[in-house]
């Protein structure tokens, strides 16, 4: 877990996320509901609260019954398991490829969501391209200072599911969900450290 001095990120989705027809039709929704946020790519970056990216796992193989090269002293038994590492590449070393994230649960949000989804069941004339370059997602990580340190880049990304909805007129509960998951799909991982040029004096100048 990331300290709290470190605790500030923001999630960038490429302009392919952003279909046209969607944005233009969630736009006149927001201006026309006189919403504090006019834009529906700002009101779902504003709206994400929580994000969870996968580990990395390294996967070997194991060989038995190659020859123990220890001192005769160890009394040790003639042969030996070793474990080696695959070789792998970096996507495969990933525990899941998927990336989710939590934002809050509005309807226009899991609307926007559900009119992406849909895009993948498509078929026929008229239909958009299945593409898994899609679009691509950027996690940033800023310092106390607001300056960008880590970079986490998705790309290859579709949708990968999306929460149901429950409805309920029991009196009894609290009423329904604050937040509503989100998961997509990724086919390229990266972490990039950037590191800032600071201004440095040489002290012996």
């Amino acid at each position: 877990m990331l300290p709290p001095i470190a605790n500030n990120f923001s999630i960038e989705f490429s302009e392919n996320f952003f279909q046209p027809q969607l944005v233009e039709k969630y736009n006149d929704y927001l201006f026309h509901l006189n919403a504090p946020v006019k834009d529906i790519k700002k009101h779902i970056h504003e709206s994400i609260e929580t994000l969870s990216l996968p580990g990395l796992n390294l996967n070997v193989v194991e060989t038995s019954g190659l020859k123990n090269h220890g001192s005769p002293t160890d009394n040790l038994a003639t042969t030996a398991t070793i474990v080696f590492p695959k070789n792998q590449s970096l996507i495969e070393l990933l525990e899941i490829n998927k990336f989710n994230l939590t934002c809050k649960n509005t309807i226009i949000n899991w609307s926007y969501f559900y009119e992406f989804f849909k895009f993948y069941t498509k078929r026929g004339k008229g239909a958009p391209k299945l593409d898994l370059t899609e679009f691509s997602i950027d996690v940033i990580i800023r310092d106390a200072g607001n300056i960008p340190v880590l970079i986490f880049t998705l790309r290859n990304c579709f949708s990968a599911s999306l929460p149901p909805l429950d409805f309920t007129f029991n009196n009894t509960t609290l009423g329904e969900s604050k937040t509503i998951d989100v998961g997509f799909w990724f086919n390229f991982f990266d972490a990039k450290l950037i590191i800032p040029e600071f201004f440095k004096t040489n002290k012996n100048s």
